[in-house]
């Protein structure tokens, strides 16, 4: 049986959220214990006049009352009213990060696609499947069958590094730099753009970690004011069918005077996959 993409279950990839979440937490914890043992003597209290103002007190152990804070008294009840929001962050961070640390030490969300994983070839063949590795998911994404553009005859015969026949030197160093990032991806997939009807971007991609599809398309001829025009009514076009510059959406740009740059390339997709 062949996967079917669309029955399986989203991957699990909010535990990454939740690392990053505690270690955010935990600097903050650390931050303000350090400022606590610098904190402000005393208490206050807060009171309200008829007029519905806040009336703040100084208040001592002889005077439970407390002395009427005047303005030359601020800074210090600033101080004391910042020492005590401060603890009570801190409680509810103690109180976070234990609960988070518990969870993250039991939760098992790969067993669930392990469970396919783990089939003898015979069955994994018979049953379809509610969650896969990213790896499977990637092999059945990528067994999706299409036809693509095809090359003229006498066109320039141009090859990556794992031998996708390609159509430039700068797609070439894309679809090397896509395949050392483990980002599978389809050349030249056919998609149907309102307004332009079916067109074949470049490059038709995966986020291995989000399984979210991507394009990315490589604009070399910016020179040439007419490309250079079509190139942007193309990024257009693309905008208002949901394919959006920065979001799902990869450009490169080229010139006879910028040639394409792979180290930039490299990090523009390190930064959209957020490595």
């Amino acid at each position: 049986m062949k996967i079917d993409l669309k029955q399986i279950i989203p991957n699990e990839n909010f535990t990454c959220e939740i690392r990053e979440w505690l270690a955010t937490i935990r600097a903050v914890h650390g931050r303000l214990q350090r400022t606590l043992k610098k904190h402000a003597e005393g208490r206050i209290r807060e009171a309200t006049d008829r007029n519905g103002f806040s009336r703040f007190y100084i208040v001592s152990g002889e005077d439970p009352n407390g002395k009427y804070a005047r303005k030359e008294n601020l800074d210090e009840i600033e101080a004391i009213a910042q020492r005590d929001y401060n603890k009570k962050v801190l409680a509810a961070i103690e109180a976070n990060i234990k609960i988070l640390e518990a969870f993250l030490a039991k939760f098992c969300g790969g067993d669930i696609a392990e469970a396919f994983t783990k089939l003898k070839p015979g069955r994994k063949s018979m049953v379809q499947p509610i969650a896969v590795t990213d790896e499977d998911y990637a092999t059945a994404w990528l067994s999706l069958p299409y036809k693509a553009k095809g090359f003229e005859p006498g066109t320039a015969e141009i090859f990556s590094a794992s031998g996708l026949r390609v159509r430039s030197k700068s797609e070439a160093i894309i679809a090397d730099i896509l395949t050392d990032a483990g980002v599978p991806f389809r050349y030249e997939f056919p998609v149907n753009v309102r307004g332009m009807g079916t067109v074949h971007p470049d490059f038709y991609c995966i986020n291995p970690q989000t399984r979210k599809e991507f394009i990315w398309e490589h604009f070399g001829m910016m020179s040439d004011c007419d490309y250079a025009e079509n190139a942007i009514g193309k990024i257009s076009l693309y905008a208002k069918v949901g394919w959006t510059l920065g979001s799902n959406l990869l450009a490169t740009f080229e010139s006879t005077a910028q040639p394409l740059n792979s180290k930039v390339v490299k990090n523009t997709l390190l930064q959209f996959l957020g490595a």
